[in-house]
């Protein structure tokens, strides 16, 4: 049995010098991170992955590498994430330095990974994980290098992490514009498999306009040259698919009739405050100050909804038109979203910033992250602003005579930012004097992390809630998942993962890279793989600690595709203890998503008719299981000879230990150091730099 550290210790939350050099105390010292496969070509479109600790920071101080250099100026970037009363906003500008990064490739730099081996980390860590795509670009093989994203640039130096708090690692990738150039033009597999291309297109979907690599662009355009071709000159076997794809492409040129009666409806609830704008299939509700906003999520929205339209089509299964726009309010604020969930009932936990409120046909936005690892991350932005003010003060006060700094050199995260004239000349000599005091550069590093990573925090957040709320709100107005009817949660979340981009997990180290439509999980997967683990099984239970500093039990059992159908794993969790509850129901969300991936895999037609029946069922409804379980029977030729009506147990071990061993062969495209899913990172990610000591693991959960 493992011990494994998943949880949480209260921190200093108050700014102030004393309890700012209490919680230095526990930042700790250096670890040493080494940077892998960052000397590569040009048009790469690589990801820096960090893992924030939120948690508890206890640990034995380290100190290892080299202090980072004076940082490139930034553009402003997307909005990000504020530290109350600071009024941070969108965050891009570069600052002096930067954290080093840790090896990527066949284990942990300099020394393989070793199976079944647990990855602990003192005291009770909890990892806010969030991945920045963009561009290495190396100056030398000693550093340091930039990182060029959407918002601007930084340098960072090789060599530098913050032991217990913070890790950053580098995983070159091939942009998406190089892939499909290799497979288009030089594998030419827009002429000898068009499908094939196709999918891979669908597979990377991005969901952003005007940066990097634009897959709906790209994708009519690509469909736009079939045409001119002539789908006669296209393998056979491709020219349904190929002439799938252009009628629905004709398809969604369609306007929508306007959603008056449902505006009506809501319009009792926006006080005469919101304006309305529409697009394409949307109408957005919003406040006139937040136009940016709406439109940049009516981009996203419209992406999402062509994506869906052509992955349906793809795979045979065309949607029909909704009957009206589909319509979006965008909450002014995080209490208003919170209200807006009390006044239209909402009460089904999500796991992105929004919900689709199925009764009002609404799909209410959050204008920013409120998950509560984000809000636990807003507390450690409160640590960090301590921290650095404490750094600023003593370095600082060595030159001004230790007398006290005007406020224009007060040191903040909001300051380091977006530095003032005066703050800018000092961050030279700051940078220069911290390299002496370990603490001091550890607090620059770790600010530097969070600076850094906002417009990807903001991103992830916003993406997740596009592609799973957006996908149920598509879903339900076209009948395929009618919202009303009360079919077990694993049926509803299951189908719904096959579309969506979850935001990372930083407990299973699961990060997730880009988006997609009917991609292995970047969650679920590692989650799915971890709970079926075979050690586990013998074990019988995990054992974690928790918040509490508890000691919580989670029970492991063989995985029944029978009670993954029914749902009996949610209803597991939600009767569960609370320290329990998450877990479990994490758990059960994984193996649903496990479930539908294999059927949607190996027997779509079969899934569209399951699914298709299930939406006749009676609205509001509770569906009890063994009529789940009789269509499923139906569909998937498992009914017993006697019973028609009812499951053949010999059928359905059988097709359980089919979906098993598929399961067992899926893997993730690229992988963290120490990812759960197995020993060995994936194809793609080159080997660390050998011969030099390897970062302690820094938590997280034991590889099976």
């Amino acid at each position: 049995m493992r011990r494994v550290t998943t949880a949480e210790s209260s921190i200093v939350s108050q700014c102030g010098g004393a309890q700012a050099r209490r919680v230095q105390k526990r930042i700790g010292w250096f670890s040493l991170l080494i940077v892998a496969g960052l000397l590569t070509g040009p048009a790469w479109a690589d990801y820096l992955v960090f893992r924030i600790n939120v948690g508890d920071t206890s640990g034995p101080p380290q100190v290892a590498g080299q202090p980072g250099v004076p940082g490139q100026p930034g553009i402003p970037g997307k909005p990000g994430f504020g530290i109350p009363g600071a009024g941070l906003g969108g965050i891009g500008a570069g600052a002096p330095g930067f954290p080093g990064v840790g090896g990527v490739g066949e284990g942990i730099p300099g020394q393989p990974n070793q199976p079944g081996t647990p990855q602990e980390t003192p005291g009770a860590a909890e990892w806010f994980l969030a991945v920045l795509q963009g561009e290495i670009v190396a100056r030398s093989p000693q550093g340091p290098y930039i990182f060029r994203y959407d918002g601007g640039q930084f340098t960072f130096q090789p060599g530098i992490g913050v032991a217990n708090m913070a890790e950053i690692y580098p995983i070159p990738a091939p942009s998406l514009s190089r892939e499909f150039d290799e497979l288009a033009k030089k594998k030419n597999l827009a002429q000898k498999s068009p499908a094939e291309l196709a999918r891979w297109m669908l597979e990377h979907w991005t969901y952003r306009a005007g940066t990097g690599f634009d897959m709906l662009k790209s994708f009519e355009e690509q469909l736009a040259a079939w045409e001119k071709t002539g789908l006669e000159k296209l393998p056979e076997a491709d020219r349904n698919i190929i002439r799938r794809l252009l009628e629905t492409r004709q398809h969604l040129k369609e306007d929508l009739p306007e959603a008056g009666d449902l505006l009506n409806r809501l319009a009792s609830l926006t006080g005469g405050r919101y304006v309305l704008t529409t697009r394409g299939h949307y109408a957005i509700i919003h406040l006139q100050q937040d136009q940016k906003q709406a439109e940049d999520t009516l981009e996203r929205l419209e992406r999402l909804y062509h994506g869906l339209y052509y992955w349906f089509a793809f795979r045979g299964t065309p949607l029909p038109q909704p009957p009206h726009r589909l319509v979006v309010w965008l909450a002014e604020s995080v209490p208003a979203y919170q209200k807006l969930r009390q006044t239209l009932g909402e009460t089904r936990p999500t796991t992105a910033d929004g919900f689709y409120a199925a009764a009002d046909k609404v799909l209410v936005i959050s204008p920013q992250r409120a998950d509560p690892a984000y809000v636990r991350l807003q507390g450690r932005l409160q640590d960090i602003n301590a921290l650095l003010l404490d750094v600023g003060n003593k370095l600082l006060g060595q030159l001004f005579g230790g007398q006290p700094l005007p406020q224009e050199l007060q040191l903040t995260i909001e300051a380091l930012a977006r530095p003032n004239p005066q703050l800018k000349k000092f961050l030279p000599i700051i940078e220069q004097m911290a390299t002496q005091d370990a603490n001091a550069m550890a607090t620059l590093s770790l600010a530097r992390i969070v600076i850094n990573s906002s417009p990807a925090i903001y991103e992830e957040g916003i993406v997740a809630t596009i592609t799973s709320e957006g996908s149920r709100q598509i879903l339900d107005a076209v009948g395929v998942l009618p919202a009303r009817v009360h079919l077990p949660e694993s049926l509803s979340d299951g189908f719904i993962s096959l579309l969506e981009t979850p935001k990372s997990n930083g407990e299973f180290r699961a990060a997730s890279f880009y988006s997609g439509l009917g991609n292995p999980h970047w969650v679920y997967l590692p989650v799915f793989n971890f709970f079926t683990q075979e050690e586990r099984l013998k074990a019988g239970e995990v054992v974690f600690n928790e918040k509490t500093q508890r000691e919580v039990k989670i029970p492991v059992k063989p995985v029944a595709l029978r009670e993954v159908l029914t749902g009996a794993g949610y209803r597991q969790a939600w009767q569960a203890q609370p320290e329990q509850r998450d877990l479990l129901l994490l758990k059960a969300q994984a193996e649903s998503w496990a479930l539908i991936y294999f059927l949607a895999q190996t027997r779509w037609q079969q899934l569209m008719l399951f699914y298709d029946e299930l939406s006749r069922l009676p609205r509001d409804m509770t569906i009890r299981p063994d009529v789940v379980e009789s269509i499923f029977a139906l569909h998937f030729d498992l009914a017993d000879p006697k019973q028609p009506d009812k499951l053949d147990e010999s059928k359905c071990q059988r097709l359980q230990e089919e979906w098993l061993a598929f399961m067992r062969k899926q893997s993730l495209p690229m992988r963290l150091p120490a990812y759960v899913g197995g020993s060995q990172p994936g194809a793609g990610n080159a080997p660390g730099n050998p011969g030099l000591k390897p970062p302690q693991p820094g938590g997280g959960f034991p590889m099976p």
